[in-house]
């Protein structure tokens, strides 16, 4: 669950009085959507939103078939055909699944920065990627784009946090033994 993930990454153990960061994160979070929300519909669907939804729109079996032939893998289509079968496929609604994962890779971006980082530059970090006018722009299409950004984000964080928990503290290179990588391995490219 990337909400508690995001609620561990080193924010939770200060006492509640001094957890100024959890509330700038969901003033940053708010900024984030309201953003993503401006001039939503302005634009009419493009080509490339159009194939998502002609994707998206299909029975299951039929989309894993097209997407086999296409270049994108699936698992966006997926999630957007029961986005639509939920809410609809009209403009608005098709739209909304980009800003409710582009608010959400926000919050990735947090967790991973607050891992690698502190809470400072975590908050830092989520400012700058929420108010970023290419991923606002990325969170307003109907493409995996923004999916593809905000699971790379938390795949990271989470990466990050099972060295951690493996004893050595999330560093590179660490004194533990038993990490899954090499020392210098390129993980940190990931």
């Amino acid at each position: 669950n990337l909400g508690a993930f995001v609620y561990h990454a080193r924010i939770s153990h200060m006492p509640q009085r001094f957890n100024a960061p959890r509330r700038w994160l969901s003033l940053i979070l708010l900024l984030a959507l309201a953003l993503r929300l401006i001039n939503l519909t302005a634009q009419p669907l493009w080509f490339d939103e159009g194939w998502s939804v002609w994707f998206a729109t299909s029975d299951l079996a039929t989309m894993l078939a097209r997407t086999a032939e296409d270049i994108h893998p699936p698992l966006y289509y997926a999630l957007l055909h029961f986005w639509t079968q939920a809410f609809g496929v009209s403009e608005m609604s098709l739209r909304l699944l980009s800003v409710a994962i582009g608010t959400l890779a926000v919050a990735a971006l947090y967790a991973l920065a607050a891992r690698l980082f502190d809470a400072r530059v975590a908050l830092l970090a989520a400012l700058l990627f929420a108010l970023s006018p290419a991923q606002v722009f990325y969170s307003q299409e109907v493409r995996m784009y923004g999916f593809v950004t905000a699971l790379g984000m938390a795949s990271t964080a989470l990466f990050w946090e099972g060295m951690s928990a493996r004893g050595n503290g999330g560093k590179q290179g660490g004194e533990s033994h038993d990490t899954p990588l090499p020392p210098n391995s390129g993980a940190p490219a990931l």
